[in-house]
């Protein structure tokens, strides 16, 4: 006889020898119902906690005892309208009193009722007793306010030979209205955990069969894991046994730590039933809770940034301890089933934006702000963003939007509040954005509110070279102090410590900045005439940064038998279904090959007239199938798009000459040229105006070299 598995994970196990404890439950409900005033009784718990399994254990137990049990699971029923519950109601009761269905014609309410009455009045008939599973679907459904309003008329019809028992898998406040109003006039029993013992014994229901031999660690171990959460004891419980019986043993096999060790990873991945049962269920501030308390956080440290909806968190906390999802310990707050904790740990983890949809209202404004930035109607998203603000201050998003906004229109300081703001209780958010802001303003220490009061562009290009080379003192502490605080969020930041290591540096080079202020001032107009004429320059051959069109820059050896075609980032996007590369040598040494970003490279085939080769989307998506998209460089997103020929060594061998044409995915042609790379691509990518600018500055240090007669004496140390 092969050996059986005694454990039933996810299945009811009432009237079964996997049904252990629950006594004190079963107990007080049979008390309940010898009080003649209390006919109804409501069980709450959990999903997967065993309810289900009671009300089958209890089903058998009336049934000895004179009752007749009406079992009904309304898991399915969550939009049946009173017509067809009532149907059914008829059909399951007629069949365990053993009668015909009878015949209530089209006003099933008012038939029903009275054909219902009859059945309780019949001495013959055994008091009906039902028993309603997963009730909350009906419950929490503002639809099927009918049917819950029908059903409750029903409950006092004749309480001495009426009983009921509703299960729900919810906390009684998150159902409708009128059902915790009804639910309140009865009596409740909560079904939490077994106890330890409890546990024990469905642990060793593999030792009762002589199947498995557990170790007093084991026991321990798989204890520590569920806290008796019945669901998870069974599932660790029947993991532990397959594993164990994928191989036939003649003796019986021992569960050691090292098993239990194996079969946890797989229970973490079975994530549907946790999502359903477990996690859907919690509202949004639940949720984050949970989430944070996974990974083991600080409560009081926690929600200590986040005034103003602690509350709600606070309260959502409170919830989650009344349904024994989490316990107090100490100072802080753990999970009650630690498998549950470590899920959570794995597959929800924490994000302060989680955050952002504690308020609703809130959530759907930002949504609305969004779409205004993306149709970039910045006015309009700042106005919903701040009142997105003042409904939720710690949703995340809006406050980047907002500090982007600010950004944009070069409003420093209102963008490095709020970030500075995000930074208390979202440090991994704000820490990029609030670093560019500050080194922003570092580089423009009060440039622009004097900068704007000068009209001339000379004139603003004077000032701001004299801003510059300032040595004032105030001035450079307040630099000082924001690259401090750069280093302070980020302290591998480089420009920051370089800019604080130049500043303390700055007395030995306040010299050179005298002697260069007043060359400047000096001689600027003929200094700003070089620059203007080396920025005309650079605009005429560089306005355009980036070509709209596809170029494949030609580089070659000096023996010109290796070419390399790498393709030049365009400013437009180009998304190709097809590339085909020609040239009019007949030396060719060996097959050519193709380089995509940072894949291996392809060897290119010859086309049908063998004068050319061709690359397309198939074949690329053959080669490499995580590839997505066939797309050329843009110059936001560069990347190796690199052809590579390589011909026969000859005699007065000339330049081979090479031609491309390239189509789109809707079998369009695209401008595509090969261009060979001369002296100026060096600068191709550079802006214009940041190449005239180098110049000019390096013009001027030229002439500050030829005048520097004599050093000035250095100036006083301002306190570093």
């Amino acid at each position: 006889m092969s050996p059986r598995n005694p454990y039933r994970a996810g299945a009811p196990v009432g009237n079964s020898d996997a049904f252990v404890g629950r006594i004190e439950i079963l107990d007080s409900i049979q008390a309940t119902i010898k009080d003649l005033h209390q006919n109804a009784i409501l069980l709450y718990g959990q999903r997967r906690i065993g309810k289900t399994s009671v009300l089958q254990e209890l089903e058998t137990q009336l049934s000895n005892n004179g009752y007749c049990p009406i079992f009904i699971d309304w898991h399915d029923k969550r939009e049946w309208p009173l017509n067809k519950v009532l149907e059914e109601l008829v059909l399951i009761i007629s069949i365990s009193l053993e009668q015909e269905r009878p015949v209530l014609g089209n006003d099933l309410p008012t038939t029903f009722k009275e054909w219902f009455f009859e059945q309780l009045l019949n001495r013959q008939n055994k008091p009906l007793f039902f028993l309603f599973d997963e009730f909350d679907v009906i419950g929490t459904s503002e639809s099927a306010n009918d049917v819950t309003d029908y059903l409750f008329q029903l409950l006092n019809l004749n309480p001495q030979r009426l009983n009921w028992i509703f299960s729900i898998g919810c906390q009684i406040e998150k159902l409708t209205d009128r059902v915790v109003e009804a639910f309140g006039r009865i009596e409740n029993q909560f079904i939490s955990y077994l106890d330890k013992t409890e546990t024990k014994k469905l642990i060793q229901l593999s030792e009762n069969n002589k199947t498995l031999k557990w170790s007093s660690e084991s026991i321990d171990k798989i204890w520590t894991l569920t806290a008796g959460q019945p669901y998870f004891t069974q599932r660790l419980c029947d993991k532990v046994w397959n594993h164990l019986y994928q191989e036939q043993s003649a003796q019986i096999p021992i569960v050691t730590l090292q098993i239990i060790a194996i079969v946890i990873p797989k229970i973490l991945e079975e994530d549907s039933i946790l999502e359903g049962s477990f996690w859907r269920p919690l509202t949004i501030a639940e949720q984050v809770v949970a989430s944070a308390l996974a990974q083991q956080k600080d409560w009081l440290k926690f929600i200590k940034p986040l005034g103003e909806i602690t509350k709600q968190l606070e309260t959502a906390r409170d919830s989650l301890i009344e349904w024994a999802l989490i316990r107090e310990d100490k100072d802080n707050y753990r999970f009650s089933v630690e498998i549950i904790r470590l899920w959570v740990e794995k597959n929800k983890s924490f994000y302060y934006e989680d955050i952002d949809s504690i308020e609703p209202h809130a959530l759907k404004l930002y949504e609305t702000a969004k779409q205004l930035y993306d149709e970039k109607r910045f006015k309009y998203a700042k106005n919903l963003l701040e009142i997105v603000l003042q409904l939720n201050p710690y949703h995340t998003k809006a406050n980047r939007l907002l500090a982007e906004i600010w950004r944009n229109e070069k409003q420093w300081g209102q963008a490095r509040q709020i970030l500075e703001n995000l930074y208390e209780y979202n440090p991994e958010t704000a820490k990029e954005p609030l670093v560019q802001i500050l080194l922003k303003l570092a580089e423009s220490q009060e440039y622009h509110q004097k900068s704007e009061k000068l009209v001339g562009l000379f004139e603003k290009m004077a000032f701001w070279w004299q801003s510059t080379f300032s040595t004032d003192a105030n001035g450079e502490k307040q630099q000082f102090e924001l690259y401090k605080q750069v280093l302070d969020i980020d302290r591998d930041n480089s420009i920051a410590r370089q800019k604080k290591q130049a500043l303390k540096k700055t007395q030995k080079e306040n010299h050179w900045k005298h002697r260069t202020k007043r060359f400047f001032v000096n001689h600027w107009r003929e200094v700003l005439f070089i620059v203007t004429l080396v920025l005309s320059y650079f605009f005429v051959f560089f306005s355009e940064t980036f070509p709209s069109e596809m170029i494949l820059e030609l580089e070659m050896d000096n023996k010109q038998t290796s070419y390399t075609l790498k393709g030049i980032p365009s400013s437009e996007r180009y998304e190709l279904q097809s590339i085909t590369i020609s040239h009019d040598s007949v030396y060719e040494k060996n097959s050519p090959t193709f380089q995509y970003d940072n894949y291996q490279k392809i060897t290119l085939t010859q086309t049908v007239d063998n004068k050319s080769y061709s690359m397309n989307r198939d074949r690329l998506y053959q080669e490499f199938p995580n590839i997505q998209h066939f797309q050329y460089p843009q110059q936001d997103k560069p990347f190796d798009f690199v052809f590579y020929f390589t011909f026969k060594e000859q005699e007065n061998y000339r330049k081979v000459n090479f031609y491309c044409d390239a189509f789109n995915t809707k079998r369009r042609s695209v401008p595509c040229a090969v261009k060979e790379k001369g002296h100026l691509s060096i600068f191709r990518g550079i802006p214009w105006y940041f190449i005239g600018t180098l110049l000019g500055i390096f013009l001027i240090i030229i002439g500050e070299i030829i005048n520097a007669i004599r050093k000035e004496p250095k100036p006083d140390n301002y306190g570093y």
